[in-house]
């Protein structure tokens, strides 16, 4: 059943955001993390069907892609990050400023600038 039918009128009387945090590697993959970018890669594809079926709505959808994060998951890994209150600063910005795709961190602006020149 399509997402529309199931949740359609509490969508079309709601307002508000969703914002998935998804990964640079959603966009760029790394050969070490086949799975993991594979994984975020859906769910990046996800998030565009999602945005396509709620675009006649008052809910906007936004695809969040930091880059590296200063999280559990990398801890011990000696690279620059950002931090997580840092990153989470940038999100609301980008939602308050109705961007669609959002790049929280230094990293991820430089991912995207050089992503947008190759296309």
């Amino acid at each position: 059943m399509k997402f529309r039918q199931r949740i359609g009128a509490r969508i079309d009387n709601s307002r508000g955001s969703i914002a998935n945090v998804l990964t640079l590697l959603s966009l760029a993959s790394m050969s070490a993390f086949s799975a993991y970018n594979a994984s975020k890669a859906a769910t990046w594809s996800m998030t565009l069907s999602l945005r396509a079926s709620l675009a006649n709505t008052n809910v906007t959808v936004h695809s969040i892609f930091p880059g590296v994060v200063d999280t559990d998951m990398l801890a011990g890994i000696e690279i620059p990050k950002t931090s997580p209150a840092d990153v989470a600063k940038e999100i609301i910005k980008g939602v308050m400023d109705g961007k669609e795709d959002i790049f929280p961190d230094l990293m991820s602006t430089e991912v995207y600038g050089v992503r947008t020149i190759k296309l």
